[in-house]
């Protein structure tokens, strides 16, 4: 190989070194302008705890974690006092803060960078406006619970 080439080669593996290690270290950096696309995350693989006691469960059991609602009727649930990051991205359409109080973090169609949903203690679902084509969830953020409201 001439000394050239291989110069060139190595610059180029560099930088897909570095472009490679930028995304996997910062998911949100790629996905701001991804679209739906951003929700596979290649080389994230599960649900991560960042702090506290949250978790994900199903719903059958938890009526009074936090909701949230897919666009296929798919629903998961949170519960507990944390910050989780998840993985892949699910796809919210609604959600309901059950006995929770906290933020849901994400990506929507209308936005380049990361917005933000509140929930608080209450039964009743929030829809996303039809304005809103796709939501989504990087992160759910549990400030604690209180009360018996259900979703």
């Amino acid at each position: 190989m001439k000394s050239g080439i291989k110069k060139t080669m190595r610059v180029a593996t560099t930088f897909t070194g570095a472009a490679c290690a930028v995304a996997f270290n910062n998911p949100a950096a790629l996905a701001g302008t991804a679209g739906p696309a951003a929700a596979a995350q290649p080389g994230i693989a599960a649900n991560h705890r960042i702090s506290g006691s949250i978790r994900q469960a199903t719903c059958a059991s938890h009526s009074h974690w936090m909701h949230v609602k897919g666009p296929t009727g798919s629903v998961s649930c949170y519960g507990f006092r944390g910050i989780l990051s998840l993985s892949p991205w699910p796809n919210m359409r609604a959600f309901c803060g059950g006995n929770n109080s906290g933020y849901i973090y994400g990506h929507d169609n209308l936005h380049s960078y990361t917005v933000y949903n509140h929930f608080g203690h209450g039964t009743t679902y929030y829809n996303l406006p039809k304005s809103v084509r796709w939501f989504y969830i990087s992160e759910v953020t549990n400030f604690g619970w209180s009360g018996n409201d259900k979703c």
